[in-house]
């Protein structure tokens, strides 16, 4: 039985893990997966690379919408399942957390940790050891070596035992913005190279997903473990098809559907395979756009998407259509930017508290391009794909729907300052005795939380952060005045 100090250890690294990089993390929901019996060729390929190569890191990388999110899912689905899943990280750009490589070693030991009971004891002696390497300004490869490093050879000890291999995967490692690209990359990769390379650990693979961009091919060509893999290699086209059909299946089953069978067309099904080239993204937003028509509104839609030049293996056409068909037109972009711009996800009544208006209309509009959750929720709004920031963020793409991320973090920031002034108060959670701590108070979650709604407790924690964001154009602090 371990006692109040190791406990108090790993409780402190749960506390720093970030529980939603994750591959099954509920905040990643709706997950992006393979539809069964598609990307075949290209799971068998990376299956026997990982079975069969002494190359241990191999990297999957394609263009934003081909699909490397989905094939990671079914990865770490699948090696979850078989019990050889080690630890998996999700990057995101979407939220701050998982954008930055400041957690990842305490996530990874959290995971290693959870795998097996002495692999758990090892890591919280460690801790309690040393307190101090939890802490950022700890040297990284101290961090990694008591952390990550050592834990991993005792599971190999525990796992080689009953015949278990290693993996780890680790998603949109471009999506990881922290600090010099370069450099926090490719020290990353250098620990694991390390680890690999050591006899001790030597029976485990790290899969890694990411985009083309020239800093991270930089970083992996140097590396002798590394076999590569582009997804583009792998045809799409009967995949897609078989996406669309299966939801132009699931259309047609619903009792309202009033199409004559089979729709659409062969013809027309494969000018869509056509038009959307090796793109799921593309595939799954036209599927989305249409679920959002009535029957009699279906047929004209999908015979004007594919008479017009909207319809192309890029997505820019139909992020365009969608956000400038969104209910107002004018408020479709300004919300979207809002979103994006934001530290954490927010659900839509505190978006909307701190929007200070119903922003569930225009969400609804555009629901083909951004997770609404249903009515009464209080899941976190978010966006299918990051290419809808790449798109917004661009101006040369975006165009006239281009809206400078600063103005946008202004308008959070002035948002976060008036909902302060209007809301917060000596004494806000009414507590009588102001000497206790908070750990003496009974109750003290469920008074603080009935007293500081989530919108306000974003604002107080985030407000900074977005007039700093703002600060690069001196000119936008007028905006705050």
């Amino acid at each position: 039985m371990p006692d109040q100090v190791h406990q108090d250890a790993w409780r402190e690294l749960g506390n720093l893990c970030v529980h939603s990089a994750q591959f099954d993390s509920p905040e990643r929901q709706p997950f992006s997966q393979c539809l069964p019996g598609t990307r075949g060729d290209l799971l068998d390929t990376l299956r026997t690379t990982i079975r069969t190569t002494n190359k241990k890191i191999i990297w999957l990388s394609g263009e934003s919408g081909s699909g490397k999110s989905a094939v990671a899912h079914t990865l770490a689905q699948e090696f979850h399942n078989n019990g050889a899943l080690a630890a998996s990280f999700f990057f995101s750009r979407r939220h701050a957390i998982r954008s930055t490589d400041d957690h990842f070693v305490p996530t990874i030991s959290y995971q290693l940790g959870l795998r097996h009971p002495r692999v758990k004891e090892y890591i919280t002696q460690a801790l309690v050891d040393d307190p101090s390497l939890l802490k950022l300004e700890r040297s990284r490869q101290e961090q990694f070596t008591r952390l990550v490093l050592e834990p991993l050879r005792v599971l190999k000890k525990i796992w080689k035992d009953v015949g278990k291999s290693m993996i780890m995967l680790f998603d949109a490692l471009d999506e990881c913005e922290s600090g010099e690209r370069n450099y926090r990359i490719g020290q990353l990769v250098d620990f694991f190279i390390s680890a690999l390379q050591d006899e001790g650990t030597a029976n485990f693979h790290v899969v890694v997903t990411s985009r083309p961009y020239s800093h991270i091919e930089e970083v992996l060509d140097k590396c002798t473990l590394v076999v590569p893999h582009v997804i583009d290699d792998f045809d799409a086209r009967h995949d897609i098809e078989d996406f669309l059909k299966t939801s132009f299946d699931e259309i047609s089953r619903a009792p309202y559907f009033s199409l004559p069978t089979p729709w659409p067309s062969y013809t027309d099904l494969q000018l869509l395979v056509d038009r959307v080239s090796r793109r799921f993204i593309v595939a799954a937003t036209v599927v989305r756009l249409l679920r959002q028509k009535r029957p009699s509104d279906m047929r004209h839609f999908l015979d004007a998407l594919l008479q017009t030049h909207r319809l192309t293996s890029t997505i820019d056409e139909l992020y365009r259509h969608v956000i400038n068909s969104s209910q107002p037109a004018s408020a479709g972009t300004s919300l979207l930017v809002y979103i994006l711009s934001l530290s954490e996800p927010l659900s839509i009544k505190d978006l909307s508290c701190l929007a200070q208006y119903d922003v569930r209309p225009v969400l609804d509009s555009m629901a083909a391009i951004v997770y609404v959750p249903p009515a009464g929720s209080n899941e976190p709004i978010g966006t299918y794909h990051t290419s809808l920031r790449d798109f917004l963020w661009d101006e040369a793409r975006s165009q006239e729907l281009y809206v400078n991320p600063a103005v946008a973090h202004c308008g959070i920031a002035r948002a976060c300052l008036e909902l302060m002034e209007g809301s917060l108060k000596k004494n806000i959670c009414g507590f009588n005795d102001h000497s206790s701590l908070h750990t003496e108070i009974v109750g003290f979650d469920d008074k603080r939380d009935r007293a500081i709604c989530p919108a306000l407790a974003y604002s107080t924690k985030h407000w900074l952060d977005h007039l700093c964001d703002a600060a690069p154009d001196p000119r936008l602090q007028s905006l705050l005045s």
